[in-house]
């Protein structure tokens, strides 16, 4: 029975966040506060929500998806945000147990999960994101998990540092932008939380989601190589990939690409 009651309060505490998130994905790349005003405001009228409609997906679906003022549709990104919240908090628990391994891995994707739209919608991931997190999570993780500081530290440089040169390469040999330094900064903030085995298991996995979304983007788009898509969200789920997988399974793919490497 105690489970069930952690297992509830994750989901609630998830959901809230989640709500949170929406806060900080509408308003922080546009240079707004996330905190003033307090109250949340329908994005069309402007008009500022009561309680009783900012409610974590109950209020969404008692809306019909519609704003109660102005009647303008209301996106879906806000209860898919709200639940991917839930869902990335009873995740950890089940995964770390009730402590602080759990809180700090449900921290950072929250982290994760907001840069991801911010950086589908504009192609930016913002400093004022990923500085304060890494400044905040950096000492968490050394602290309360077992992680320790001199490991957080060797995992942001190695982060950073693979994908940096990855793309100063592809600068040199294309003349072009292949991507921006927000997607290094981003890999400080993951090396740094979850140290260096889980910084290259995250450029790896980015790498395979990345290539599957690049071609099934491709295919639709039909501009072949030309076609672009942020590479931060697929950092994020590579990083998520890695929290909340199976430990055994994460051994035997560092060991296959250790004895990979090797041969």
């Amino acid at each position: 029975m105690e489970s069930f009651w952690w297992v509830l309060f994750s989901l609630l505490a998830g959901l809230c966040i989640g709500s949170f998130l929406n806060v900080a994905i509408h308003r922080l790349p546009a240079g707004q506060s996330i905190v003033d005003p307090p109250r949340s405001a329908c994005p069309h009228c402007g008009e500022p929500l009561a309680a009783r409609d900012n409610i974590p997906v109950v209020s969404f679906l008692w809306l019909r998806a519609h704003c109660r003022h102005c009647h303008a549709p209301i996106s879906w990104r806000y209860p898919v945000v709200e639940l991917t919240g839930g869902a990335m908090a009873v995740g950890c628990l089940l995964r770390f147990g009730p402590g602080g391994p759990a809180v700090v891995a449900f921290a950072l994707m929250a982290v994760l999960l907001a840069v991801s739209c911010i950086d589908i919608d504009h192609r930016i991931i913002p400093d004022r994101v990923i500085l304060p997190a890494a400044a905040l999570l950096y000492p968490a993780a050394a602290v309360l998990t077992p992680l320790s500081w001199r490991q957080g530290l060797v995992g942001a440089f190695t982060g950073a540092g693979i994908l940096y040169l990855v793309a100063a390469g592809y600068r040199l040999l294309t003349r072009r932008e292949g991507m921006g330094m927000g997607d290094v900064k981003l890999m400080v903030l993951i090396g740094a939380v979850i140290g260096w085995q889980g910084a290259v298991f995250t450029l790896f996995a980015a790498a395979f989601y990345g290539t599957l979304a690049g071609l099934l983007a491709m295919v639709r788009s039909g501009r072949g190589l030309k076609t672009a898509i942020p590479f931060g969200p697929f950092l994020s789920l590579g990083a998520a990939t890695y929290l909340l997988a199976d430990p055994e399974l994460i051994l035997r793919y560092q060991q296959g690409l250790i004895l990979g490497i090797a041969g």
